[in-house]
């Protein structure tokens, strides 16, 4: 097991030490299947605790200006002493819920750590979900503790079941496939450490624009985004340095440069120093081309947009 310092850091970087982690497989509405990280039963009551202490301190905060506001003696000392109680009821209950709805699944201090509740479903975390597993959570932890400090150094039958319902509440956080507590499995959900994005570099950017291939709208007319996708995975894989690896690389790269320039009648010679130069210069070319389309309604999806629809498709 990593040591504290260790375990620290890697909550700090959104990640947790080689062999503490657990994985979790999302499949979305968009059919995509993300890979995330479980964040770790310790790491889970390290935040649930910093949570409550912020609640606690704006609660104290609002005890202090309550009495000192002279709000107390201006009310009637009933009245005053409702609002007090569902105030203070209402910010200890539900200060965390409107932060995981306005934060997307986050509070202060999942942010913090890099921390996230997120739906199994697929879908975006809904305000049912949030409502459900923080109403659970009075249940399975704030009242068990509640009730076992309250019994001071008479330790009943009460605080015995109390003390159990914690218990039963952290096994099943540890023994868990997802690392859910009985909140998470009702509102099916799960706490993930958020994932950092990495974002590849733009490739249009990336590309210097070569003089010597200039291409004109009607030879960019020719294909769509799909093609445009297919050109950038083959321009992001970078040279290896192994003999026959490269030679197949820039086979394969001559090939897809004579396949462009005999649809689009691009008739100067392509060397074979040139080829990378006249993909990239393509690339980024029929990208400008295609957003500038796009601006104006014309989605090209593909080399086939331009043909007529068969007769049943063009007229159902």
């Amino acid at each position: 097991m990593a040591n504290p310092l260790k375990r620290f850091k890697a909550w700090r970087q959104g990640r947790t030490p080689a062999g503490d982690t657990k994985r979790l497989e999302v499949h979305t509405a968009e059919g995509l299947v993300l890979n995330l990280t479980l964040a770790a039963p310790f790491q889970r009551a390290v935040v649930v605790v910093l949570d409550q202490l912020l609640v606690l301190i704006v609660l104290i905060l609002f005890i202090i200006g309550y009495f000192y506001s002279g709000i107390n003696r201006a009310l009637n000392p009933a009245l005053a002493t409702i609002l007090f109680y569902l105030t203070t009821f209402f910010m200890r209950t539900f200060a965390l819920m409107v932060q995981e709805m306005v934060w997307n699944g986050r509070t202060l201090c999942k942010i913090w750590f890099g921390m996230r509740v997120i739906s199994l479903d697929g879908t975006g975390l809904k305000s049912g979900q949030v409502l459900v597993r923080n109403l659970v959570r009075e249940m399975e932890f704030f009242l068990p503790v509640t009730v076992i400090l309250s019994a001071g150094g008479d330790f009943g039958f009460n605080q015995t079941m109390a003390a159990g319902i914690l218990l039963i509440t952290v096994l099943t956080i540890f023994f868990s496939r997802r690392s859910q507590r009985l909140g998470d499995y009702l509102a099916n959900t799960a706490v993930i450490m958020d994932p950092k994005p990495v974002l590849l570099p733009d490739m249009a950017a990336a590309s210097s624009r070569d003089t010597r291939f200039i291409f004109t709208k009607a030879q960019l007319d020719h294909y769509g985004r799909h093609e445009l996708h297919v050109l950038e995975d083959v321009l992001r894989v970078k040279p290896t340095t192994a003999q026959n690896e490269r030679k197949r690389q820039d086979d394969k790269q001559k090939t897809i440069a004579e396949t462009i320039a005999k649809r689009i009648g691009w008739v100067d010679p392509i060397g074979d120093g040139q080829v990378r130069s006249f993909l990239a210069a393509f690339y980024a070319a029929q990208r400008d081309h295609l957003e500038r389309r796009r601006m104006m309604g014309d989605l090209r999806e593909n080399k086939f947009h331009g043909e007529p629809k068969p007769a049943e498709e063009a007229n159902p």
